[in-house]
């Protein structure tokens, strides 16, 4: 294996000796300014880096990536799991290099089990956005932490959080397009309901803005709200996912100054406390009330946006995180998890992928039923694909 070169003196902090990131946004991305930030901030742990954003690349994507390794002799790889990646080559490659691997989990809760778990069963270290999402990988033995992505935050030392008066009183920065259905319910509903709401993001009227215009956005709302239901659709209406998350927005807002008013989660509810750091929501009617208390309240409202600012300041900022991900990627020197091929072996069958490439193939079918306008054999199609997965499950028994 190889070893971890590490020098105590750089920054006090120390420094590791190389490692590669890829990540699957390109600059056409409209994330690309965060991962942008997010390589610069764990390259800057090692004195030699490379950053590849996978979609800028013609070639096949793990050969590049490979390619890239063997003439660097990284330490450690970072690496974002996407299907473009080939899980077998890659750790075939590690097995024979030596490095190690780290896994970021990013919206882990869509490919929980069809992606993300194969890639951490091969990975040493494991960083996940979502507190509870890292405590079921760690049932299969993997060395999996919560410790979700830094964002850079306003320097807001000895300015108030108690106004009056805001430039925006309510504010929503994301999509509403029919992908989000229930985003648009509920703004639809606080209209309703006389409330002023400013909306950005695609889908919207004012339309997507800049990562700077976000940022100032929670800076002047009174209250910026929040959804948790994240959605993802795999090519029929009945495969959508409503599971409530923990997301990045919460992060962004406590880094900007803001107040989040935020749909209800566990593992929201796990980092930051209700009426202290943020305020939960759980139903539309509830959402309204609690808009117009904040409002009415600018006191409570000021310590709960300066208690949400401090907190960020002390966990999640950009120092922090770099030395709690310095911390764990020393405890990983004797770990020798990649070892770990009993886990590995059940984790990447081809029973255990199913699901996914049954989705891709529903995919596949709904896609061209609409292009070929046979939309009366849809229906049909779908009970087909559902005794397909019936019998598949079946034959497991």
């Amino acid at each position: 294996m190889v070893n971890l070169k590490y020098d105590q003196n750089e920054n006090n902090l120390g420094c590791f000796e190389s490692c590669i990131i890829a990540f699957p946004s390109s600059i056409f991305s409209l994330n690309f300014h965060l991962y942008d930030y997010w390589a610069k901030c764990i390259s800057s742990s090692f004195v030699k880096s490379q950053t590849l954003y996978l979609n800028q690349s013609s070639e096949n994507k793990t050969d590049k990536l490979i390619s890239i390794i063997q003439e660097e002799k990284p330490s450690w790889v970072f690496v974002e799991p996407t299907f473009s990646l080939d899980i077998n080559k890659i750790y075939l490659n590690k097995r024979r290099n030596g490095y190690r691997l780290c896994s970021l989990l990013f919206d882990s809760h869509y490919l929980y089990r069809s992606l993300y778990l194969p890639w951490t069963s091969i990975s040493d270290l494991t960083v996940c956005e979502n507190p509870l999402y890292s405590g079921m990988y760690r049932r299969y033995g993997i060395n999996s932490h919560f410790l979700p992505y830094p964002f850079e935050h306003l320097d807001l030392e000895g300015r108030s959080f108690v106004r009056e008066v805001w430039p925006i009183s309510v504010s929503f920065v994301g999509n509403t397009t029919k992908q989000k259905p229930y985003r648009k319910f509920y703004l639809d509903f606080l209209v309703k309901n006389d409330l002023d709401v400013q909306v950005y993001g695609t889908g919207t009227a004012n339309g997507y803005i800049s990562y700077q215009e976000m940022t100032n956005v929670f800076t002047k709302s009174c209250v910026n709200l929040n959804f948790t239901q994240g959605t993802i659709s795999f090519g029929i209406q009945e495969d959508l996912v409503y599971e409530r998350i923990l997301n990045g927005r919460v992060f962004e807002i406590a880094a900007a100054g803001g107040l989040c008013l935020c749909e209800y989660s566990a593992a929201a509810s796990a980092i930051w406390q209700d009426f202290q750091e943020i305020v939960y929501f759980y139903n539309e009617r509830d959402l309204v009330e609690k808009i117009r208390y904040l409002i009415e309240n600018p006191t409570i409202a000021g310590q709960i946006r300066n208690n949400a600012y401090q907190k960020f300041c002390a966990e999640f900022s950009k120092d922090v995180f770099l030395q709690r991900l310095k911390n764990l990627m020393l405890e990983c020197k004797g770990l020798h998890l990649d070892l770990n091929l009993e886990v590995q072996q059940i984790i990447r069958t081809k029973e255990f992928t199913f699901e996914s490439r049954k989705i891709s193939f529903r995919t596949y079918l709904k896609n061209l039923v609409e292009v070929l306008g046979l939309n009366k054999i849809l229906s049909y199609l779908k009970t087909v694909i559902r005794f397909f997965g019936t019998g598949q499950s079946r034959s497991k028994v």
